[in-house]
């Protein structure tokens, strides 16, 4: 598979559903990292004016669902589902407005 990866390619990757996407893209993977997007849509569930502090956790989160989901793909194995990570060291500067593109960078 030829990344980015997005819609239903990326879908596939995760176990999260509508109406709590907070994934757009899979812009780059590496065994130990990956680079994802959101794109910050009007009318999504958790945007008023900003997305809030609680939906860039939850977008963290599912980038590294994805990073596991296309790591179990690349192997031809069904990603586990039902773990929980941690996060550390979360610094927020300025929220995200409807019509903004978040990227995420995560290291593990």
């Amino acid at each position: 598979m030829q990344l980015p990866l997005t819609g239903d390619t990326l879908l596939h990757l995760i176990p999260q559903r509508a109406p709590l996407i907070m994934v757009s893209s899979l812009e780059q993977y590496e065994e130990y990292a990956l680079i994802s997007s959101f794109f910050v849509q009007e009318g999504h569930i958790l945007v008023t004016e900003e997305l809030p502090e609680s939906g860039l956790l939850e977008h963290m989160a599912q980038s590294v669902a994805l990073h596991t989901g296309y790591a179990y793909f690349l192997r031809k194995e069904k990603a586990p589902t039902g773990y929980i990570g941690s996060m550390q060291l979360v610094e927020i500067f300025r929220l995200p407005r409807g019509g903004d593109t978040v990227f995420t960078d995560v290291r593990m």
